[in-house]
């Protein structure tokens, strides 16, 4: 049997007709760009999140930059991050002209270890400027100005800890929620915990469009009124331009098959953690997790964390192993799709090699580089799928 990796054409058989007519809408009335769709999907996404303000842009990588700009983050500046993430996370900071500080992330949960940070920031020395007191870096040069977690795979960071050492500090957040839509912590959804949470609407994420789109959400109205002014230029009103901002704006097509898959997110993430759940006891029935430290080291699994108070949304169930690449072998020979996020942690990729980044930190992420290993998990996925799923796993440990 085969079994992608993801389906969307799955997907879209469920809800053909919905997007048809939203699509077919937009078309009738030909107003494209920043049509009323999009003014409706931020209001209904501010509904879903429970935050006032939500702002549609073009990506999620631009909702990354607008946030830093909006912010005041620029060339001087740094920011806390993981090198364990999609290339956008420190990518936008660079962008702005600042640069990613990255920090180790946890072995278990693959987020930022939050007791480096506060290692870290004991580190730093708050000193007098122009712009007032500052954090400066250990070395003098850079004021640390933020702090950037990232929901890894959609697991939840711990939002009350980063609240807390960011108040300490005087930091901003920035929530890197790309693949974290539907998550919670505390029972607060993630991505309105900081002054920005930042959305991608790439097809493959939970909620996805039929091409790029993002949003920021944020609590925050006059940062919201910035945000807005930067997707269009810098301008408002219209033609006059008080910033040197961007062309970065949700177009009405995205919005209006947003607006449609919007109304399923919360049936739809059930249904994944269904399979996670399905998954776990499939896999614990035929002997394949990891109870042991000889086990771990034999290649037996170590399955996603579970019940730490930080809801999963299941965007990726990514197991580890330390045969991963057997793994991802027999997968292949058995017809089942699998993906490796991410094979090249931050610090090692050739553009922040050149920028002098230190190739030897952050072990857990180099780590989790080598053993991580997605399996297929939607919420069109049968058992029948996951049967197959976990049949080739033990074909290729067992």
């Amino acid at each position: 049997m085969e079994v992608k990796c993801l389906d969307l054409q799955a997907q879209y058989a469920r809800i053909e007709k919905e997007v048809q007519e939203a699509v077919a809408q937009v078309f009738r009335e030909h107003n494209f760009v920043l049509g009323q769709p999009v003014t409706d999907f931020e209001n209904e996404l501010a509904r879903y999140l429970g935050c006032p303000h939500v702002v549609g842009v073009a990506s999620g990588t631009d909702a990354l930059i607008v946030a830093f700009m909006a912010l005041g983050v620029g060339p001087g500046d740094a920011v806390i991050t993981t090198p364990y993430s999609f290339f956008a996370t420190a990518s936008a900071v660079s962008r702005v002209g600042a640069r990613p500080i990255f920090l180790d992330i946890d072995p278990v949960t693959c987020n930022l270890d939050l007791g480096r940070v506060e290692a870290f920031l004991s580190t730093c020395r708050w000193s007098k400027s122009r712009k007032g007191k500052v954090l400066k870096d250990p070395t003098g040069k850079l004021i640390v100005k933020a702090i950037e977690p990232v929901h890894l795979y959609g697991l939840a960071c711990d939002m009350t800890r980063i609240d807390r050492i960011a108040g300490e500090y005087n930091l901003a957040v920035v929530e890197d929620t790309a693949q974290g839509i539907g998550s919670n912590h505390g029972g607060v959804k993630v991505g309105t915990w900081g002054d920005f949470g930042c959305f991608s609407f790439y097809p493959t994420k939970n909620l996805g469009g039929c091409g790029d789109g993002g949003a920021l959400a944020t609590k925050d109205e006059e940062l919201a009124r910035q945000a807005r002014m930067i997707r269009e230029h810098g301008s408002s009103p219209r033609y006059i331009h008080h910033t040197l901002g961007m062309n970065s704006r949700l177009d009405t097509l995205q919005a209006a098959v947003l607006r449609v898959k919007l109304k399923y997110i919360e049936q739809w993430n059930d249904e994944r953690r269904q399979r996670a759940a399905t998954y776990g006891r499939m896999m614990e029935d035929a002997g394949l997790v990891a109870r042991t430290p000889d086990q771990v080291t034999a290649g037996l699994l170590t399955l996603p964390p579970l019940d730490r108070g930080n809801e999963h949304n299941f965007h990726q169930f990514v197991v580890r192993s330390t045969r991963r690449d057997h793994l991802a072998r027999t997968l292949k020979a058995e017809s089942v799709g699998h993906a490796v996020y991410y094979p090249l942690p931050l610090h090692h990729q050739p553009v922040y090699k050149k920028m002098g980044f230190d190739e030897t930190g952050c072990p857990n992420a180099v780590e989790a580089s080598r053993q991580t290993l997605a399996l297929p998990i939607y919420p069109e996925l049968t058992s029948a799928h996951q049967e197959a799923v976990v049949a080739a796993l033990s074909k290729a440990l067992l």
